[in-house]
């Protein structure tokens, strides 16, 4: 990256670090290394993907005393098979038109220009606003689940119950159903998909 972007980026984060840091300053320095990461050197719009080392111990478990399905994570992981839900289940031929302020796919009213003078009031400029608004916000809910993805497999390694595991794995099921049908969403009904903001990065 030039030198001048992460001179003209720390320049231009600095105010709202500075206040961070005015309001709390442990959380200002917690945040630091990722904003730094994310804002400056904007590595989140820089590969296709990220690689993150994890220190997550795995651990097997040889016995399966805790296989009692009355046990209470055999009671939820029991729940939890029934109630698995298929995303091909859901009605993905109901017609989406991101542009319409009828049927808007998010509240119009949520949009922080919304109201103001610089919000258009052209109908055909408000959907393309909020239709990029949608995409936007969803997309980083895709990323978001991404990481819950990641989490629920973590849950699965680390717990020293196999109950525990089996039931962890519903929730990395879970997990991808969520993944899977907001990249369908995306593409197919909002046609756009944005990448990591530089703050969820």
């Amino acid at each position: 990256m030039k030198v001048r972007n992460v001179i003209e980026n720390t320049l231009n984060i600095l105010p709202n670090v500075a206040d961070m840091a005015l309001r709390n300053p442990k959380v200002a320095l917690e945040l630091l290394p990722s904003a730094f990461e994310g804002f400056v050197l904007e590595e989140g719009r820089e590969h296709d993907h990220m690689e993150i080392q994890n220190k997550c111990p795995t651990t097997y478990t040889w016995t399966y005393e805790d296989m009692n399905e009355q046990s209470d994570y055999g009671k939820i992981y029991s729940v939890a098979k029934r109630r698995q839900w298929n995303a091909e289940d859901l009605s993905w031929d109901t017609d989406v038109d991101p542009l319409n302020l009828e049927k808007a796919v998010i509240p119009e009213q949520l949009l922080p220009v919304y109201g103001t003078e610089l919000y258009p009031k052209e109908n055909r400029a408000r959907g393309q606003i909020m239709h990029s608004a949608a995409a936007w916000l969803l997309s980083q809910l895709l990323h978001g689940e991404q990481g819950a993805l990641h989490v629920s497999c973590q849950t699965v390694e680390v717990n020293p119950q196999m109950q525990g595991k089996l039931y962890g794995a519903t929730q990395v099921m879970d997990e991808a159903r969520h993944v899977e049908v907001f990249y369908r969403y995306l593409n197919e009904k909002l046609d756009k998909l944005y990448t990591v903001d530089d703050n969820l990065f």
